[in-house]
């Protein structure tokens, strides 16, 4: 369902970008889950975004010890996706597609979201009751990577290592989103 929000359970690895900007590319809108903050307010994130779907990868939930947080949210009817099922499923015409897009994305995502439209929904650490989402369009998104290229000097020979959370607002866009639209690498950590 276009515009349908999916959750992305995941540390700040390479699956959590690929994730984020294919949603993004399908026109979905990724709803990043913080991963630390209990289970209820884990339950409450997905129930405030009206989740349907959580996208997490196995060995996360294993080693973070999340197994009881996902079975709570699977008893509240929210689909688990592990992307390791995910990578057995992408076929070579998957990767043909992918790699054309990469050389004329004009022509391969048509539908373009509007700007004003959903990009990513964050959410408040509930320090004042309840968590709550804060759905950002991508002309807010771009507004604050231009602000912040204001302020700050580089160029595509700098790197970037984001230590920040990308389920935080300033880990997505000065540690992932800036960057990488920049042409400047980056290691999530």
């Amino acid at each position: 369902v276009e515009k349908e929000a999916v959750g992305l359970l995941l540390p700040n690895v390479h699956g959590l970008v690929i994730s984020f900007w294919a949603l993004q590319a399908i026109n979905r809108v990724p709803a990043l889950l913080n991963y630390s903050s209990g289970m209820s307010a884990l339950l409450i994130a997905c129930q405030v975004a009206k989740l349907k779907n959580v996208i997490t990868s196995r060995l996360f939930i294993e080693k973070m010890r999340l197994q009881e947080a996902i079975e709570l949210l699977k008893r509240h009817n929210i689909h688990i996706h592990y992307l390791e099922n995910k990578i057995k499923q992408v076929r070579l015409m998957d990767k043909m597609w992918g790699f054309y897009g990469m050389i004329v994305p004009q022509k391969a995502y048509k539908s373009v979201s509007n700007p004003s439209d959903g990009s990513v929904i964050l959410f408040t650490s509930g320090s004042e009751g309840i968590p709550k989402g804060v759905v950002l369009s991508h002309l807010a998104l771009q507004a604050n990577c231009r602000q912040l290229a204001s302020v700050v000097d580089f160029n595509n020979n700098d790197r970037v290592l984001n230590v920040l959370p990308l389920f935080h607002a300033f880990g997505l866009t000065a540690g992932m989103i800036l960057p990488l639209l920049s042409g400047i690498r980056t290691f999530h950590y």
